[in-house]
């Protein structure tokens, strides 16, 4: 997984803040901060990318616990293959339509088996390359 991180983070380097880090689930739900706005990971027991989403949301203190538990309350059997989470913390100043590019990105990179309602990219536009001018 952390290879597969590290190859797919690259791109978003300049809008990155602090370190990425991955828990499992049942860790996650327990913890009592985590980043504001983020890009998360799911994976599933065998390391693969289950689902890539964002979270934006500037007054929480556990924005991506409280996404997870969002999630996890939806019914969606799979879900329940969601072994671990990593969370790619990004800088508090972005918009919302920042944090779905990096989103997008991170999405294309890792191709994940479950939800295709990533936002679009467009090659030469990575946030690389919007956030560096």
């Amino acid at each position: 997984m952390l290879a597969k991180i590290d190859a797919a983070t690259v791109i978003i380097g300049p809008v990155r803040a602090g370190t990425v880090t991955t828990d499992t689930v049942p860790a996650l739900r327990q913890v009592t901060r985590t980043p504001a706005s983020a890009v998360y990971v799911a994976w599933d027991v065998r390391g693969r990318c289950r689902y890539v989403g964002s979270v934006r949301r500037p007054q929480s203190r556990a924005a991506v616990r409280d996404r997870l538990g969002e999630h996890l309350a939806d019914g969606d059997q799979r879900k329940a293959g969601w072994y671990a989470l990593t969370v790619i913390p990004l800088r508090r100043d972005l918009d919302v339509a920042a944090v779905r590019l990096c989103e997008g990105w991170i999405a294309y990179r890792l191709n994940p088996s479950d939800g295709s309602a990533h936002p679009v990219i467009a090659p030469g536009r990575s946030p690389s390359v919007v956030f560096a001018a």
